[in-house]
């Protein structure tokens, strides 16, 4: 559901910029699901918990992902 919501708020805006890129909503429904799979993965094959810095350095490198898929969006919009 997470990344349904990221996903649609994602087709808004392209729906507004530029409708032909519409798939932008998929490649970030999929970019996201991905890293927080990732991020889950990591998280319980580590045992990683909020009490270890290691927990929060993971937590650290998804949101930065995170951040660097939204950048790429953006810039692919504007490019547009």
């Amino acid at each position: 559901m997470h990344c349904t919501i990221h996903a649609s708020f994602t087709l808004a805006i392209a729906l507004v910029i530029n409708p032909s890129f519409w798939w932008l909503a998929f490649v970030d429904f999929v970019v996201h699901f991905s890293i927080d799979f990732a991020k889950a993965r990591i998280g319980l094959a580590t045992g990683w918990t909020p009490e270890r810095q290691s927990f929060w350095s993971l937590f650290g490198a998804d949101q930065a992902c995170h951040s660097l898929t939204h950048l790429v969006l953006a810039l692919t919009l504007i490019a547009a």
